[in-house]
């Protein structure tokens, strides 16, 4: 939401689109399905490219930044806002499916 490209979700009509608030997003998301262990055997601390710069340098690097430009250009953040919010309560047992069905056949 902090994305400046956001415009509180009146993006549509706009020649911008949120893609670095969605890429980041999704790299932090990504990084908290795995544990430091399985993300070290998996990458280890090896470099694809030998020179200290400010692009990716470290395989783990490339892999987050693919995964999130891929999420970024497919998903609509405004749908995933909305799925988040009735995910919420459906989680506590707040509301029901059918409840969440029938609102969603509404719109």
């Amino acid at each position: 939401m902090t994305d400046a490209n956001w415009c509180e979700g009146h993006y549509y009509d706009k020649d911008t689109y949120p893609l670095d608030g969605m890429r980041i997003a999704r790299e932090i998301g990504t990084l908290t399905y795995r544990s430091g262990p399985e993300w070290l055997e998996r990458f280890g601390l090896r470099r694809f490219n030998d020179n200290i710069q400010l692009a990716p340098t470290f395989e783990i690097e490339s892999y987050l930044q693919y995964q999130g430009l891929t999420f970024a250009k497919k998903y609509d953040p405004n749908s995933l806002l909305y799925i988040s919010r009735v995910s919420f309560p459906v989680q506590r047992n707040m509301i029901s499916f059918e409840l969440i069905r029938r609102w969603i056949y509404s719109i």
